[in-house]
C-alpha cells in the first residue's frame, strides 16, 4: 500500500528474496479464471517453473470443482477404492497393508518378513518358557507379575500362539492380552486389533480395547484399521460393524466420516428362521432386508438384511458434532458441504 518500513542494518541478519518466478505468477494469478481448464493451466506452469507449493493449491482447486478430475487426484496422491477417492496411504491401508521398515505390504507379506529375521531357536525357547510358567502360576507358585516383566519382542509370537491356543482359562487368556499390550511391535498390534474384533468374550475385547489406547500404538493406525469394516462384505458379522465403529468413535477420528456414514446401516447374509431343510427346487425370494437365493420348494436358508447399527451412528454423532439419524441422504449431502476446499490468497506470501 506504499508503506515504507526502515530497519537499522544491525537489526537485519540477511534479505531473502522470492524467487524470480513469484512475479510473473502473482501476475497471472490476478489475471486467472476460476476454472478446471485454467487451473490445470496454470499447475503446469507452476511444475515447469518449479513452484511446487503453488503447485499443489491449483491441484486442490480442481478437485474442488471437479472431484472426479482424474489426473489432478493422481497427481494430489489420491488412489480409487471400491468409487472413493483415497490418499496413498489411506488407500494401502484400506486395501489392508500395513507399512512396514518403509515398504507397504500385506499382513502376510510383514510376517513372512519378521519370522525371517526373527530368531526361531528363541521363539522355541519362549514357548518353552511360558508352558512352565502357566503351570507355575495356575499352582500358584508366580504371580501375573512374572509374565508382565517379560519385555523381550522375540516372546510376542509364543505369547500369540499361547492365546489362541488358551480357551478354558479365561483370566489366563486376559493376563496375555495385558502382555501383549506391553510390547510396540506391529505383530501385537495387529493380534490385539484381532482380538477386539473378534473374541466373544466382553471381557476380553473390551481389555484388548484399553491395550490399543496406548500411546505406543499408533491411534491412526488403529483406527483406519477399522475403516473396511464400516463398508462391509454381507457374510461379515454385524458385530464386528458394531465394534469397529465403537473404537473409532472412541478415538475420536474425524478423518473417518465418510466410512461411518457408510456403516451406520450395512446389509448382512442371516440365517432365515422360515427355512426348511431338504429343500432341492430353486428359486429367488425377497426378504425383509433385500434379495435372496434359495435352492428348495421353501424359502430360501439365509436372507440378506440391512441393519441399523447403533455405535456408528453414535460415534458418527460424536466425530461430526452433527445428528441426521440414519438418514444418509442428509448426512451425505451435510458431509459434501463441508469439504469445500478455502481458497487460499498465495500472492500474500511475496
Amino acid at each position: 500500500d506504499g508503506t515504507i518500513l526502515k530497519l537499522d542494518s544491525k537489526l537485519v541478519s540477511r534479505v531473502i528474496s522470492p524467487p524470480p518466478q513469484a512475479a510473473e505468477y502473482a501476475a497471472k494469478l490476478a489475471e486467472l479464471d476460476d476454472t478446471v481448464q485454467a487451473h490445470w493451466e496454470m499447475q503446469n506452469w507452476c511444475k515447469d517453473n518449479r513452484l511446487v507449493k503453488q503447485r499443489d493449491f491449483h491441484l486442490r482447486r480442481i478437485v474442488e470443482l471437479d472431484p472426479e478430475y482424474e489426473q489432478a487426484r493422481i497427481l494430489l496422491g489420491y488412489r480409487n477404492y471400491n468409487g472413493v477417492w483415497l490418499l496413498q496411504d489411506h488407500y494401502f491401508e484400506a486395501r489392508g497393508f500395513v507399512k512396514h521398515q518403509g515398504k507397504w505390504r500385506l499382513p502376510q507379506g510383514v510376517d513372512y518378513v519378521e519370522q525371517k529375521v526373527s530368531n526361531r531357536q528363541s521363539h522355541g525357547t519362549w514357548k518353552q518358557t511360558l508352558v512352565r510358567m502357566r503351570r507355575q502360576y495356575l499352582k500358584q507358585e508366580i504371580s501375573e507379575q512374572d509374565f508382565l516383566a517379560i519385555d523381550d519382542p522375540e516372546a510376542v509370537s509364543a505369547i500369540i500362539e499361547m492365546y489362541d491356543s488358551e480357551k478354558q482359562n479365561i483370566i489366563f487368556r486376559r493376563l496375555l492380552i495385558d502382555m501383549l499390550g506391553g510390547f510396540a511391535t506391529n505383530a501385537s498390534h495387529r493380534k490385539l486389533i484381532s482380538i477386539y474384533l473378534t473374541d466373544p468374550d466382553t471381557n476380553n475385547y473390551e481389555r484388548a480395547l484399553t491395550m490399543l489406547k496406548q500411546p505406543h500404538f499408533s491411534a491412526i493406525a488403529t483406527s483406519r484399521a477399522m475403516y473396511p469394516l464400516l463398508k462391509p462384505g454381507v457374510d461379515t458379522p454385524n458385530f464386528q460393524v458394531q465394534r469397529a465403529g465403537f473404537l473409532v468413535g472412541e478415538f475420536g477420528d474425524s478423518a473417518a466420516i465418510r466410512y461411518l456414514i457408510d456403516g451406520i446401516i450395512t446389509a448382512h447374509r442371516i440365517a432365515n428362521p422360515n427355512a426348511q431343510s431338504g429343500n432341492v427346487n430353486t428359486g429367488r425370494t425377497t426378504g425383509a432386508g433385500g434379495n435372496s437365493f434359495n435352492f428348495g420348494e421353501g424359502p430360501s436358508k439365509t436372507l440378506i438384511v440391512e441393519l441399523k447399527n447403533d455405535a456408528v451412528l453414535r460415534a458418527l454423532e460424536r466425530v461430526s458434532g452433527q445428528s441426521f439419524g440414519y438418514n444418509k441422504e442428509r448426512w451425505l449431502s451435510w458431509y459434501t458441504s463441508t469439504q469445500t476446499l478455502e481458497m487460499v490468497d498465495l500472492r500474500r506470501d511475496y
